[in-house]
């Protein structure tokens, strides 16, 4: 099921989500795919979360937001309409340990037509923030379990149909991408006594969605996986590059704020303290530099 923040009283972006814009990742794909990894320190995301007054999450997507912006801008051009994500929302009560499907699917705007990358953070975070209170209010009416029992081949004869009709060619995309966040290990793992460096998740395209970041907190980093369906993303090592050269921007961003003199900087209407940012040198220094590479 997909939940979509339906405008109420205020005038939000969140309210005013709409369907995504037409975009070179929203087509019929091909069975041809591109892969790529990211590690990003999460120290480092933590303190921009912290001085933006914002989320893991939703600093998460901002990047994600930001490398779009980069590689649209680079070969298809950049729609004026912000670029929409499916975000997967569990539902799992705690202690819920039962074998069952316990989520359902979100748009959350990734303010793409923004340039300044704090504002742009910023409306994000009120888009999620929205969707997160939907979700809240409507738990009770969200199915949460579907049986499995015959439900994969289902599903892969309505894709093979879906694909084979190009309708995604013409309609508007729902979302442009897939950008899921999953809390990982925060301790190393070991295998035969090697200890993992990495822990690079790996999921799929579909038609109409031809590309998914995946992303995976594992032993102090944020492990990014990139898959691309060629006939949309050739190379998805530049979506890599792309999302190191958004941290890379924020951290500038970041920095500044650090020097902005005064014990508290103006945000959007909000303020901060200034001891926020203090380790945001310190986390860039010690936190694993980025590393990526591809596969077909």
């Amino acid at each position: 099921m997909l939940l979509t923040p339906q405008g109420g009283g205020g005038r939000s972006a969140a309210a005013r989500l709409t369907l995504g814009p037409r975009t070179v990742l929203n087509r019929t794909i091909t069975a041809a795919r591109s892969y790529a990894a990211a590690s990003i320190p999460l120290a480092t995301v933590r303190d921009i979360a912290t001085a933006a007054d914002t989320t893991v999450n939703d600093v998460v997507l901002a990047l994600c937001s930001e490398a779009l912006r980069r590689y649209l801008r680079r070969h298809h051009g950049l729609p004026e309409q912000p670029l929409i994500a499916t975000m997967p929302i569990s539902l799992r009560a705690p202690g819920d340990t039962e074998f069952t499907t316990r989520a359902t699917l979100s748009l959350v705007e990734l303010a793409t037509d923004v340039a300044d990358p704090w504002r742009r953070l910023r409306r994000i975070h009120a888009s999620a923030a929205a969707t997160k209170s939907l979700v809240r209010g409507e738990h009770a009416l969200v199915p949460t379990d579907f049986p499995s029992i015959g439900l994969p081949w289902l599903l892969a004869g309505i894709a093979r149909l879906y694909g084979a009709s190009r309708i995604c060619d013409a309609v508007t995309p729902i979302a442009n991408v897939v950008i899921s966040n999953i809390p990982g290990p925060q301790q190393p793992l070991y295998f035969a006594g090697a200890r993992l460096r990495t822990y690079w998740p790996l999921s799929i395209v579909e038609h109409g969605l031809g590309l998914n970041v995946t992303v995976i907190s594992y032993a102090g980093a944020l492990e990014f996986g990139i898959v691309t369906a060629a006939c949309a993303v050739p190379d998805a090592a530049e979506l890599a590059a792309d999302l190191e050269a958004s941290l890379a921007r924020l951290r500038r961003g970041l920095a500044r704020r650090a020097r902005a003199p005064g014990p508290a900087r103006k945000r959007d209407g909000r303020s901060s303290n200034a001891s926020h940012t203090g380790s945001a040198d310190d986390g860039a220094r010690s936190g694993r530099s980025s590393s990526s590479g591809r596969g077909r």
